[in-house]
């Protein structure tokens, strides 16, 4: 039974290759907040129809379709997008256009299609540039002419500056697919409030526990449950994570103070509607789990901290540099000028006039 008439929703965005089954293991960590999910095939892939799978040039058109489908279903209040690979390059692309959308994850994504493409014809191929560089336009001709769109525009990266949107971006440490450095690159560009964590396993490995749980508490607050969901008033439901995603203005990151506070008190305090869901269980829940997830984003909040005071010192350092190469400059004129007044004192000594400027010798 729905909680209410309209429910905060996730949309689930699969990978290449892939299908919404993919979407399987969200089930346990967004249900229990009254949060629901929607997961779709993309077209090309599982039980959709169409030809091509473009990496994320049509998929966001499809996920148009699925957000607008949702906003007249009147089912849905808030709604967040939770991309792996192909899906979180989707997810970047539409979230510059649809500042509606209150939250992303975005997992593994690439910057641009084309650099991708030519990092894999290293690893795999181990083909000369010159010789990549002639297949790439061979492909990005054929794909122009069957797929009508070019692969070259495909670049998540030109998105992500306009793109303001709440995002906890992850990678895996060992993804030899799409490597690690495409989301750190994401992530610095990311203009929005964020969240960066890297995580053991490849590309295609399951995420550990602790992730999802960091996942659950990002969109509980993102998609304002505690706001929308009546059931969690009624039963005043205490959750010990007051803010909304990363609206902490001082520290950037997921309300730092109010996680301290919970993870200090997570004995006798509940988070969301976790009460509820216990009685609905007939069981206790562990809470290792939940408490290595807020230590883990405490954490990052710190790593996060210590990062931006780390890049102000840099420019510190790169100011003090620059005004020392201007005091050098100065230096360098004064002993230049020095250097011609000698010379030309050089000069009356030995008798010879000096004239200053070509007006004297012509009065002269």
């Amino acid at each position: 039974m729905r909680a209410c008439e309209q429910l905060p929703c996730v949309i689930y965005l699969h990978g290449n290759s892939s299908s919404r089954l993919e979407a399987l293991p969200c089930i346990d960590v967004l249900l229990p907040s009254n949060i629901t999910l929607l997961c779709f095939d993309f077209s090309g892939c599982g039980l959709s129809g169409g030809e091509f799978i473009s990496l994320g040039w049509y998929e966001r058109e499809d996920l148009e379709l699925v957000v607008e489908y949702l906003r007249k279903s009147n089912k849905v209040s808030t709604i967040g997008l939770w991309g792996r690979s192909m899906g979180a390059a989707t997810a970047l692309m539409h979230s510059n256009k649809d500042p509606s959308i209150a939250g992303l994850v975005l997992d593994s994504a690439f910057t641009d299609l084309k650099t991708l493409a030519e990092e894999l014809c290293k690893q795999y191929a181990n083909l000369p540039k010159l010789v990549v560089s002639g297949a790439m336009s061979i492909v990005r001709k054929t794909i122009q002419s069957k797929a009508k769109f070019d692969i070259n525009n495909l670049r998540p990266i030109e998105h992500v500056k306009e793109a303001f949107i709440p995002a906890f971006f992850v990678h895996g440490q060992d993804d030899d697919f799409v490597k690690p450095h495409h989301t750190q690159k994401l992530y610095e560009q990311y203009s929005g409030d964020k969240n960066f964590k890297m995580v053991e396993g490849d590309h295609n490995a399951l995420r550990p526990t602790f992730l999802l749980d960091s996942i659950g508490i990002f969109f509980f607050n993102t998609l304002q449950v505690k706001m929308l969901v009546p059931e969690v008033h009624e039963h005043e439901v205490k959750n010990p994570i007051e803010n909304n995603g990363f609206e902490d203005v001082e520290s950037g990151m997921m309300g730092l103070e109010f996680q301290r506070s919970a993870y200090n008190n997570i004995s006798y305090k509940k988070i969301g509607n976790e009460e509820q869901i216990e009685a609905m269980m007939g069981g206790q829940w562990d809470d290792d789990e939940l408490k290595k997830a807020i230590e883990e984003s405490l954490k990052i909040s710190d790593e996060y901290n210590k990062e931006k005071d780390q890049e102000k010192e840099k420019e510190k350092e790169k100011d003090k540099g620059k005004e020392k190469e201007k005091e050098k400059e100065k230096e360098k004129y004064k002993n230049t000028d020095k250097e011609k007044e000698k010379e030309k004192e050089d000069e009356v000594k030995k008798g010879k006039k000096v004239y200053p400027n070509f007006e004297d010798q012509k009065m002269n």
